[in-house]
């Protein structure tokens, strides 16, 4: 009977820390300052709102209320920590894998990125089943910008990509090939139209 007690025990304890993970922060705050008043504010304030005979006799529930509630709320900060110190350290993590796949970049994915130059936009529409997209989607250099895709050429599924931000900066005119300015011979401008993928290329 007793092991069904300890087992009733501590279901019931994990259902108040599910309870008291459901307390938004506000209230938790505004229980801490409540009870920091009630239990640490003057005499003579508390008796001048008529708080010392409740103070007294429940100063045991208020220390509780203030304990929890500081508890509370120092692990929504540690945890709130935690997430900015993880994310910074995946945005490193990001960075450094970025730098390695553009550096790595065969011509078929430069030709893929160099769309976003050419057709001046932020976001385009790509074919997630194509092998090169789906390379640089796999190497966290293009992500989805979008959650509804349409049928294409060729039974291909467009789905609008943009660059992630770790490769944005990475992914330079010089990377691409591409003069600074913006100015091209005939002859540049003839290798990189035939050097588009088939799925963008202009139809005459």
């Amino acid at each position: 009977m007793s092991l069904v007690n300890f087992a009733k025990g501590i279901l019931d304890g994990i259902s108040a820390l599910v309870a008291l993970a459901k307390v938004p922060a506000k209230t938790a705050l505004f229980l801490l300052l409540l009870s920091v008043f009630f239990l640490f504010c003057p005499d003579d304030w508390a008796v001048s709102l008529g708080l010392i005979g409740l103070r007294s006799t429940y100063r045991p529930a208020a220390g509780i209320v203030f304990t929890v509630s500081a508890i509370y709320l120092l692990c929504l900060c540690a945890f709130g920590i935690l997430e900015l110190v993880g994310l910074a350290i995946e945005n490193v993590i990001d960075k450094r894998r970025a730098k390695i796949a553009v550096d790595h970049l065969d011509a078929a994915e430069i030709a893929v990125l160099r769309e976003f130059t050419l057709q001046q936009r932020n976001t385009l529409p790509l074919p997630i089943d194509d092998p090169v997209v789906q390379g640089l989607m796999d190497k966290s250099i293009l992500t989805f910008a979008g959650a509804q895709g349409r049928p294409g050429l060729k039974g291909m599924i467009f789905f609008p990509l943009t660059k992630s931000r770790a490769a944005d900066q990475l992914v330079t005119d010089d990377v691409l090939g591409l003069l600074a300015n913006g100015q091209r011979t005939e002859e540049q401008m003839q290798q990189i139209q035939l050097s588009r993928p088939d799925y963008v290329r202009p139809k005459h």
